[in-house]
């Protein structure tokens, strides 16, 4: 048995308190293996709760319905309350008493100096009595996280991660233990492997580590999909993933508003390069007359690289003024991550990402240039 494998297993063993951290703006593989891993401790009788800076979009809340009785009352994933409140009002309840709005919240993050520690860790839920035992007495363990600044500013500065289990290739070293495998194709490869090693994988769990897979292969057509990677798939089929579930989940489930979101991004469309780059855009303002919302952006950073001839496609989305995320699709030899890296962000060979805090004209200005580069050196 692999090492890494074996400490990993041991720990799940030995320890009987949990927390589970995965990125800001969760993807398909953040939420499966976050919610595998969840239930696996679950039927390991162990208590666990996930945390996460963003909500579950839309599209992977079949994931998150509150399971069996036998987990009834816990919060699954707590920063993101997916329940009976809305975000607006899980925000408000972070801060005990609620008369704080979340602005004033983060106001006082750069202020804890002056409180004491206690005091702090009880501001950040709403049942401040239960803070110390899960920022204190649990072991963290954060899934598909390449670099601890993007769990997000309202996890980034409160929690030291015990074990990172990743698959990217541009992971840095901020757990104490790191299970990385950069063969997998997702996390939830690895998260397969734990849980098959206790032989305890049900449909549910099944269903999770197959919604990650599919997810971050692109529904099997990128380059990281492997001979194992359709092993694995067999047999959590053969253990009653529902395939089915997914797939309309993920693909059939978009809004009208998302629909003319998806007009307004085509009309953005621009090509660099001789054809080679395409470039989309998505701004405040398209969400604004679309009537979407930030949720319904994360399924369009494919759009550009789908175009004959081009080797690398841009997404620009914006997160607030001056402030925009770069997703890179990228086809070979081309290095996605290379690129991000050069901006603070990283990621696959061929799918990666960076947040760039500029105007909108700038951003592009600047990740145009090393595409450039990228592309005239090859």
């Amino acid at each position: 048995m692999d090492k890494q494998l074996e400490s990993i297993l041991c720990v799940l063993k030995e320890k009987d308190n949990f927390v589970v951290v995965t990125h800001s703006n969760p993807d398909g593989d953040a939420i499966g293996s976050a919610f595998a891993l969840f239930y696996l401790l679950k039927k390991l009788k162990k208590r666990c709760r996930i945390f996460c800076s963003d909500p579950v979009p839309e599209n992977f809340k079949f994931l998150s319905e509150r399971p069996s009785k036998e987990i009834a009352g816990e919060g699954i994933f707590e920063l993101a309350n997916t329940h009976e409140k809305n975000l607006d009002a899980f925000k408000n309840s972070l801060v005990s008493g609620a008369e704080k709005n979340f602005d004033d919240f983060k106001s006082s993050l750069a202020s804890s100096a002056k409180k004491n520690l206690d005091a702090f860790k009880n501001s950040l839920v709403s049942g401040a009595q239960k803070s110390l035992d899960i920022l204190e007495n649990n072991l963290v363990i954060g899934v598909d996280i390449a670099d601890k600044n993007l769990l997000g500013e309202s996890l980034e500065s409160l929690l030291n991660v015990d074990i990172s289990i990743d698959h990217h290739h541009s992971s840095k070293n901020f757990a104490t233990f790191t299970f990385l495998d950069e063969l997998a194709s997702a996390t939830c490869e690895i998260i397969y492997e734990i849980a098959n090693s206790f032989g305890l994988i049900d449909a549910k769990i099944a269903t999770c580590i197959y919604t990650g897979i599919m997810t971050d292969t692109g529904s099997f057509r990128y380059s990281n999909v492997t001979p194992k990677t359709h092993r694995i798939i067999a047999e959590l089929l053969e253990k009653g993933a529902n395939n089915k579930i997914v797939n309309k989940n993920v693909f059939e489930n978009k809004s009208k508003e998302q629909m003319k979101l998806h007009g307004f991004i085509l009309e953005s469309l621009d090509f660099f390069c001789d054809q080679r780059c395409a470039m989309i855009s998505i701004t405040s303002r398209m969400l604004l007359k679309s009537g979407a919302s930030a949720e319904d952006t994360h399924c369009f950073s494919h759009i550009p690289r789908q175009i004959k001839g081009v080797l690398v496609g841009i997404t620009v989305r914006e997160e607030k003024e001056n402030l925009y995320k770069v997703s890179l699709r990228t086809e070979d030899p081309i290095d996605a991550a290379s690129i991000c890296e050069k901006f603070g962000g990283g990621g696959h060979v061929n799918a990666a990402g960076c947040v760039i805090a500029q105007t909108l004209e700038k951003v592009k200005e600047m990740i145009l240039s090393e595409v450039r580069k990228a592309l005239d050196d090859n």
